[in-house]
């Protein structure tokens, strides 16, 4: 089952501000993948009076989870995880950026592991159509809901309310 329809036009607007939003990235990809922004646009993000804090651009329909999940979910290897099948996560990438993410299998395999930690889930990303295996804890848990985390950091998402 896709988790969009093939030509949602808000969801690949929001992929292409969300993977490419910083004002380097523009410059190297060229002003033609971004008509909507106007130099007043550029002023703004170049601005030094928001340089601490960089909101993440959500994905239509969803919302950043009101509370993180219990630490006993995240625990690799344990039956609770599977309460976080089908839930929906923002995961950071180094060379992608925010990329969204469903929560498709928990990890089974104590030898199964990414830096020496055991996976606790698998992640489908619909954009690419890949999973991969994470560890996802609340020590890389963005709470800040900030653009400018580190690297590796995740967020768990609901769906928005009308």
């Amino acid at each position: 089952m896709s988790l969009r329809p093939a030509r949602n036009l808000s969801f690949e607007r929001w992929l292409l501000v969300a993977c490419f939003s910083s004002v380097k990235n523009r410059n190297v990809l060229g002003p033609h993948l971004f008509p909507s922004v106007t130099s007043d646009d550029e002023a703004a993000l170049s601005s030094d009076s928001n340089d601490d804090f960089s909101p993440i651009l959500l994905p239509p329909g969803f919302q950043p989870a009101l509370t993180p999940p219990n630490a006993t979910i995240l625990v690799p290897l344990d039956p609770a995880g599977q309460q976080m099948l089908g839930q929906h996560i923002l995961f950071k990438w180094p060379t992608y950026g925010w990329c969204l993410g469903k929560i498709s299998a928990c990890n089974t395999n104590p030898k199964r592991k990414v830096s020496k930690q055991i996976v606790n889930f698998i992640v489908f990303y619909p954009d690419d159509g890949s999973s991969g295996p994470h560890c996802l804890s609340l020590d890389n848990y963005n709470v800040d809901i900030d653009n400018d985390s580190p690297n590796h950091t995740w967020m768990l998402l609901e769906p928005s309310t009308p």
